[in-house]
């Protein structure tokens, strides 16, 4: 006869049938497995670009960490393909992808995208929750994401810089050529404005069950419109924005569209209650990091929570950090591109060579920069210490969410042990003291 913990699996795979929950899971292994191979290098131990762990005590951890961490991930991502939603397998692989992104996370702040903090919090409701918890949680993780991107867009610099530029690539992506005139300036000013309240729309939308259909269709429909923005004709993305992009339509038309049919068979009914009385615990938890991270980014305007973590992505309100170098020409032996600029600090005017570390990350590592300080500091030592650049400063602001005029800029010691942020998180280069 078979054992506890053999009823107890039994009853498990039968309590958890939602069909949707499983297409969900398959698609999230679909998302690890694409954007984790479109972004491979991120994932290395790799150094042509600094790597920046989350704590110091990460920053001599030797590369088969990283190794261990991305074979962890791949395999975690290929048995969930295969299993979906069946039972203890699919816990253990769903847990798998939560653990190793985790190790990823400390050893590399930059490897916090979006996209991979989003496929962590998925990956971690998976492991622990019953299918009911699976799909609440995963709705208003969705329906958060949503909110916050949008209301990171109502900022003057949103839509005097990031929107029309999103409009632009639209327009250029389907034949429209840019012709001056009046119309051509009202159309793009509402397209704009258009975006930022379609999303929010989005996100109410598919908050309240009887419009999700409505909430659904205007979802696709946005990310439609990206993908042509961004895409090949438009402004030529890479590959990593795009299969987000995919991946949000998708998963917003499983999870708010199809409505999986209930059991109704007295036998699962007894087996969700008495699966429900051996995980309660483990659905507690995860409904409280869920929770954790839909209310999380109320503290991003403090400094409480980075800003890609509450889904800022097109926001200009991240601080601004420019890396400054005095020199008569630009340094030499450098995979970096310079800009010779005109600046002024603390009053006083010259000429500088600007290193372009956004650039430089997308041409290396196929993503963009952690955009907050403390990362683009630990670039700026690390900048500094690779390639012997003197003469170096680092200056940083905040530009105003209404007038867009900068505000806060103070020049930041490269010397100093910690320049930004909470004491706990690293601001040295991973490495750095290697000869």
């Amino acid at each position: 006869m078979p054992n506890e913990s053999q009823q107890v699996e039994s009853l498990v795979r039968d309590a958890e049938h939602d069909p949707v929950v499983s297409s969900l899971a398959r698609l999230l292994a679909i998302g690890v497995l694409a954007l984790v191979g479109v972004t491979w290098k991120l994932w290395t131990p790799q150094t042509v670009f600094p790597q920046v762990p989350l704590v110091r005590l990460a920053c001599d951890w030797p590369g088969w960490c990283d190794w261990i961490c991305l074979a962890a991930l791949v395999t975690s991502a290929a048995t969930l393909l295969c299993v979906g939603r069946w039972g203890l397998p699919s816990r253990l692989a769903s847990a798998g992808i939560a653990i190793s992104l985790s190790g990823f996370f400390i050893l590399d702040q930059h490897r916090l995208q979006p996209w991979a903090w989003q496929f962590f919090l998925l990956s971690a409701l998976l492991s622990l929750a019953d299918d009911t918890t699976v799909r609440q949680g995963w709705i208003w993780l969705t329906v958060s994401i949503y909110f916050w991107s949008a209301v990171s867009k109502f900022d003057y610099n949103f839509f005097q810089d990031q929107g029309p530029v999103l409009v632009e690539g639209f327009k250029h992506a389907i034949g429209i050529r840019q012709t001056m005139n009046r119309w051509t300036e009202s159309f793009d000013v509402w397209s704009v404005f258009v975006l930022a309240v379609g999303e929010l729309s989005v996100a109410v939308l598919l908050s309240i069950r009887r419009t999700r259909l409505t909430g659904v269709c205007l979802a696709v429909l946005m990310h439609g419109a990206l993908l042509v923005a961004l895409g090949p004709l438009g402004l030529k993305h890479t590959w990593g924005v795009l299969l987000w992009n995919l991946f949000f339509a998708g998963q917003t038309w499983l999870l708010f569209r199809v409505v999986s049919t209930p059991r109704s068979d007295e036998a699962g009914s007894r087996a969700t209650q008495r699966v429900g009385l051996i995980s309660c615990r483990s659905n507690g938890v995860a409904t409280g990091i869920i929770l954790g991270a839909v209310l999380w980014p109320i503290l991003e305007p403090v400094d409480g929570c980075d800003h890609w973590l509450a889904w800022a992505v097109y926001s200009a309100r991240a601080g601004q950090l420019e890396i400054l170098i005095t020199s008569d020409e630009p340094p030499p032996s450098s995979p970096v591109d310079y800009e010779q600029i005109l600046r002024t600090i603390d009053g006083v005017s010259g000429v500088y060579y600007r290193p372009n570390v956004s650039a430089w990350s997308l041409k290396e590592l196929s993503v963009p920069i952690y955009p907050q300080y403390r990362f683009q500091v630990a670039v700026g030592k690390d900048l500094k210490r690779r390639f012997q650049l003197e003469n170096m400063q680092v200056v940083c602001w905040r530009r105003n969410r209404w007038n867009g005029k900068p505000t806060d800029e103070r020049v930041v010691d490269l010397l100093a042990g910690n320049n930004s942020g909470p004491s706990i998180w690293n601001t040295q280069p991973r490495w750095s003291n290697r000869e």
